[in-house]
């Protein structure tokens, strides 16, 4: 579920996650208007488990127009690279499993960072992101 943080404080935003239910926190922080780091907190806790700062982007709105139905995706890891271990662990705490029934699959391949591109099944790319410890 997204929400806009907007002038809320952190720990407003942890509270709204744990009456949603939520395990997870993603914060996606932004640096003169565009998204500079990824934080992924633990809700009950309020750990940080990741941080990555974002290298590259290329969002939806960069792409042919492609429909992504509002529905749950499955998202899958199809392919990681040595060196990107924590995006992996990263990716499977968000969910992503392996069945033959995704909708999503991830690509993690490294090169000076750690380059994440989601295709669909019908393997185009949505979403591409340049993610660095």
């Amino acid at each position: 579920m997204k929400v806009n943080r907007g002038k809320r404080n952190l720990e407003e935003v942890f509270r709204i996650a744990r009456v949603l239910g939520g395990e997870l926190l993603l914060l996606v922080n932004v640096f003169k208007g565009n998204p500079s780091s990824l934080e992924v907190y633990d809700v009950i806790s309020g750990e940080r488990l990741y941080h990555f700062l974002i290298q590259s982007l290329r969002l939806r709105s960069d792409y042919e127009k492609i429909s992504l139905y509002n529905t749950r995706r499955i998202l899958c890891i199809r392919e990681t690279e040595y060196g990107c271990t924590k995006v992996n662990s990263l990716l499977i705490d968000l969910g992503a499993t392996r069945t033959r029934e995704c909708t999503v699959h991830a690509e993690v391949k490294f090169d000076n960072g750690c380059n994440v591109r989601f295709v669909d099944s019908m393997n185009r790319e949505i979403l591409f992101m340049g993610l660095a410890e």
